[in-house]
């Protein structure tokens, strides 16, 4: 895997657990999470 590949997979991967957490904190409250909303 060269060094271009793994940044993207890292990415991606910090991409997915961010949304996996935003998804899970947005299930449990009603009030936007602080910061940016990502579109």
């Amino acid at each position: 895997m060269s060094d271009g590949e793994r940044a993207i997979r890292e990415r991606v991967d910090t991409w997915l657990a961010a949304s996996r957490a935003g998804l899970a904190v947005r299930a449990q409250r009603t009030r936007p999470a602080p910061g940016p909303a990502p579109t």
